[in-house]
C-alpha cells in the first residue's frame, strides 16, 4: 500500500479492511505451540530456523523460540539473532547496559529502583515505548529468557 487513502485502517475504508483482514487470518496459528521454533543455535540459524521465524514474525507479529543455550547469560546470543533478522538500533534507555540490552534481574541500584521489571513483582499487562517520540519509537522487542522466575513467571500473550 504505497497510498495512504489506500490504508486499510483508515474509518471509510472497510473493504480493504475486509481484505486485509481475511489474510492476515487465512492460515493463522490456532494454538500457542505453532509459535514456536526451535533452533539449535541462536547464534547461527539454519536457512530453515530463520525462514520459519521471519514467517511467523509476518504473520502474527511475534515467534517464540526455544534453543539449546541453556543458563547462558551471554549477551551476544540476544545481540545476534536480533541481526540476523536486521536489529541494528537498539534503545539506549536508561535502564539499559552498556551495550543497550536491557537486563531485566532483580536489581536495587538507584536507577533501576521502583521499576517494576527490575523487581520480583509481577509484571501487568504493557506496551513499550508507546510515549517515545516518532523518531524514537521501538519497531521490534526481542525477548531471552535465561533463567526462569523463582515464583510465577508464567506468561498471557495476546494478539
Amino acid at each position: 500500500m504505497n497510498n495512504h487513502r489506500q490504508s486499510p485502517f483508515l474509518p471509510g475504508n472497510q473493504n480493504a479492511y475486509a481484505t486485509w483482514r481475511d489474510k492476515k487470518l487465512d492460515g493463522y496459528p490456532k494454538r500457542l505451540e505453532e509459535l514456536v521454533v526451535e533452533i539449535q543455535d541462536p547464534r547461527q540459524l539454519s536457512a530453515a530456523e530463520h525462514d520459519k521465524i521471519l514467517s511467523l514474525c509476518q504473520k502474527t507479529n511475534m515467534a517464540i523460540w526455544a534453543g539449546l543455550s541453556g543458563h547462558d547469560a551471554d549477551k551476544r546470543i540476544i545481540a545476534e539473532l536480533g541481526l540476523a533478522f536486521g536489529l541494528r538500533h537498539l534503545d539506549h534507555n536508561m535502564c539499559a547496559d552498556d551495550d543497550a540490552i536491557s537486563s531485566l534481574t532483580v536489581q536495587s541500584d538507584a536507577v533501576r529502583n521502583g521499576y517494576i521489571p527490575y523487581s520480583n513483582r509481577p509484571i501487568a499487562w504493557h506496551t513499550d515505548g508507546y510515549y517515545n517520540l516518532p523518531e524514537q519509537q521501538i519497531h521490534a522487542l526481542l525477548l531471552h529468557c535465561v533463567n526462569p522466575a523463582e515464583d510465577g513467571g508464567e506468561n498471557d500473550l495476546l494478539d
